[in-house]
């Protein structure tokens, strides 16, 4: 399961360990991560990222811009990584329905800035992983049919994470 460290990822754990399902946590080594996971009750898998310091010299070179990346699909290829390395069949994530809606339009076309954790996305992504990776990791979310205020309404039941989560996540 992947822990951002967020509301999202809480939810999905104490699901997860209401049905007493055996699950670990892969996420990143920010110190709110880390007591999010200790909160939990499970020692996660720590997995680093960096950016290679050329990216910004050719930026600033060329004067483009460092942009938004759908930083959701970097998640779900390391989380698929782990899953095929350690022998998981399942990839859970905390992602809600609202990401499967545009928010803004622009020339006449309607931009979702959460298509990376969309459900069109979900089944692209399984589709893609079981042609080309292996058929047996699925990736999703328990949270497909809930709104942000039903997820916020579950949290909300979890009074023991309300000093360590953290509101914006990252693995």
């Amino acid at each position: 399961m992947g822990l951002g460290g967020g509301k999202d990822s809480i939810v999905v754990a104490e699901i997860l360990k209401s049905q007493n399902k055996d699950f670990d946590l892969i996420t990143g080594d920010s110190g709110i991560q880390q007591e999010v996971a200790l909160a939990i009750g499970k020692k996660p898998l720590i997995v680093k990222r960096e950016l290679d310091s050329k990216l910004f010299d050719v930026n600033k070179e060329s004067g483009a811009y460092n942009g938004h990346v759908p930083v959701s699909v970097y998640y779900a290829f390391i989380l698929l990584l782990a899953a095929v390395l350690f022998d998981y069949k399942y990839v859970l994530v905390g992602n809600e329905k609202s990401a499967n809606y545009g928010n803004v339009e622009y020339l006449g076309e309607m931009i979702n800035h959460q298509w990376s954790k969309s459900e069109e996305f979900e089944k692209l992504f399984n589709d893609y992983v079981d042609k080309f990776i292996t058929p047996g990791v699925k990736y999703s979310s328990p949270f497909r049919n809930m709104t942000e205020l039903q997820v916020v309404e579950k949290f909300a039941q979890y009074p023991q994470y309300f000093k360590v989560f953290q509101a914006a996540t990252k693995i």
